[in-house]
């Protein structure tokens, strides 16, 4: 659902970012929760090598409001 790249040619680093895009709402709903997380199997650890937790990246923030005079 959330596409991080191909294991032959990215380079990973942390945190590793992807984007999801066409989420049904109850989708958003558990990531914005903290429902989701990855779970990268090898063959050196077929019951899973890397677990991480996906959170929401948080929009930008904005310019200080200028003080009132």
């Amino acid at each position: 659902i959330i596409d991080l790249g191909t294991t032959t040619t990215d380079r990973y680093v942390s945190p590793i970012q992807g984007e999801a895009g066409g989420l049904t709402a109850e989708q958003s709903a558990q990531i914005e929760g903290g429902m989701w997380g990855v779970n990268i199997h090898t063959e050196a650890n077929p019951a899973g090598e890397i677990r991480g937790q996906v959170m929401v990246k948080d929009a930008e923030p904005m310019a200080p409001a200028a003080p009132a005079p």
